[in-house]
């Protein structure tokens, strides 16, 4: 169907009324001034008024109501959105195309056309969001609850397995699904509602609904009768079933158990001599787990201390794995007219991404970051501003929103700046020769969060290892310095 303004243009015929005329457009709403009350900054041209008066007329509402840098003079459009409904029996790969055709009603010979190429292609993919919630205090024997939302932002229902690790030292998880029966109303379309079969609490399989969400309760059960302190860590996963481990999005969550006052008395019982032995197994257990814990407690202290904290960009993090490893290693080879960029991780040599750019043409040249070299998944699209500078507009093709700015300010620095324009930190150059080290520093001070290392390899090829030293420091961001250092 094809609407304007939220009605379908079928029930008037077909048939829309597009004014010529000019109005002002305000860039911070990205609509015209012309849906509000003040008419004067919509101009029609017609018989009294050709095109110079209407683009006069709103200049001079511009001029004594706002500002060039808030509004601009523009020939007024409508704006119709077309929606297209894939049918039921259409399988995957299926291609067709949507033509639109508009035409003035005094002379219907003269049209203009725009084809829309459409290609079936189902995408399962999810998230899981415990609404920043990833560790809870209890007292023995309180049971703890986490709260976490599954989402389907694919296009095609997905039957979803959710699971967790397995419980330790008497902690027992079990899962529960919220489950309403009701139908789900997305983008105007009613989908079946989402459903839930439970394998003795133990694992969930579930059927959800593309765009839709599913809650889901992790309740964790403390150990009874213990008298030691706990920290007990486990993992909630869930994966599409026909995608297994590719697709799996995981969730790292921690109970610390604490004993209640008085707890020690009870040994002095007859149920408390009776209990020795089990507690006598818990203190063997306390002993195994709690140089872990201290060692998780040394290594929090052990992270630098900074004068200037890093503020983090202010965007959703992205749920790929690949963009939460601490360290990572690029290669550039120039392969027929366009740089090549593989991305591997620096621990377990793992492929984590494939990025391009092209080498030839003097136009503006985009560079783009996928996540294996098929080249059908893109995570981020550096935009290229201006051909004659060496600035780009960053994308999250994860959310589809603007991620920030990389900028070149010169032979030995780069600057990312955020979506508003502010700068976020400097990429320092020092070193000379075939090796040299960019440095993510604060804009004040001499804090660093982050290194790299670019040198060249026996076959001229630019190689380059990087490591965050917080996070705070997102890796999207040391990803986007890197290309633009190695191929900007």
């Amino acid at each position: 169907s094809l609407q304007i303004d939220g009605v379908d243009i079928a029930l008037s015929g077909n048939e829309a009324r597009v004014p010529k005329a000019f109005a002002a457009w305000n860039l911070t709403s990205q609509d015209y001034e012309s849906h509000s009350d003040d008419s004067l900054s919509f101009h029609t041209v017609g018989k009294f008024c050709n095109d110079e008066c209407a683009s006069n007329g709103v200049e001079q509402w511009i001029a004594s109501n706002s500002d060039n840098q808030s509004h601009e003079t523009r020939v007024y459009k409508i704006k119709a959105m077309l929606t297209i409904v894939v049918s039921d029996g259409a399988e995957n790969g299926d291609v067709g195309s949507a033509t639109v055709s508009v035409s003035s009603t005094k002379n219907t010979v003269q049209k203009s056309s725009i084809n829309i190429p459409i290609s079936v292609q189902s995408i399962q993919k999810i998230s899981i969001d415990n609404g920043g919630v990833e560790e809870l205090t209890v007292n023995y024997p309180e049971t703890a609850e986490f709260t976490s939302t599954i989402t389907n932002e694919g296009n095609t229902p997905s039957e979803v397995r959710i699971f967790t690790s397995e419980g330790l030292r008497g902690w027992v998880v079990s899962l529960e699904a919220e489950i309403t029966g009701e139908t789900n109303l997305v983008d105007g379309v009613f989908l079946p509602a989402n459903t839930c079969s439970v394998d003795e609490g133990i694992e969930l399989l579930c059927t959800i609904q593309p765009g839709t969400n599913l809650t889901v309760f992790a309740i964790v059960k403390s150990p009874h009768g213990t008298a030691v302190a706990d920290d007990f860590v486990f993992t909630l996963s869930a994966e599409p079933v026909e995608l297994e481990i590719v697709g799996r999005v995981n969730q790292e969550l921690e109970v610390h158990g604490v004993p209640e006052d008085g707890t020690l008395s009870f040994l002095g019982t007859t149920q408390g001599l009776t209990s020795v032995g089990a507690i006598l197994f818990l203190l063997m257990a306390y002993v195994f787990v709690e140089p872990k814990r201290r060692a998780r407690a040394a290594e929090r202290l052990s992270r630098p201390k900074y004068e200037n904290e890093l503020e983090p960009l202010p965007v959703a993090p992205s749920g790929a794995k690949r963009f939460k490893t601490n360290s990572f290693e690029m290669k550039a080879i120039d392969v027929g007219g366009e740089f090549q960029i593989n991305v591997n991780s620096s621990a377990s040599d793992e492929e984590l991404g494939f990025a391009i750019r092209p080498t030839k043409g003097r136009g503006k040249r985009d560079a783009w970051v996928f996540a294996d070299k098929t080249r059908m998944k893109p995570q981020l699209h550096c935009i290229h501003r201006n051909k004659k500078k060496r600035i780009f507009d960053v994308m999250d093709m994860n959310s589809n929103t603007p991620f920030c700015v990389v900028k070149n300010n010169g032979k030995k620095q780069w600057r990312i700046l955020r979506v508003d324009g502010t700068p976020w930190l400097n990429v320092d150059r020092s070193g000379l020769g075939k090796s040299k080290t960019w440095t993510f520093r604060s804009l004040e001070g001499e804090d660093s969060y982050g290194s790299m290392v670019v040198t060249k390899d026996d076959d001229g090829n630019m190689v380059l290892s990087a490591e965050r030293y917080t996070t705070d420091l997102d890796t999207r961001a040391m990803w986007l310095a890197a290309i633009a250092i190695l191929v900007g």
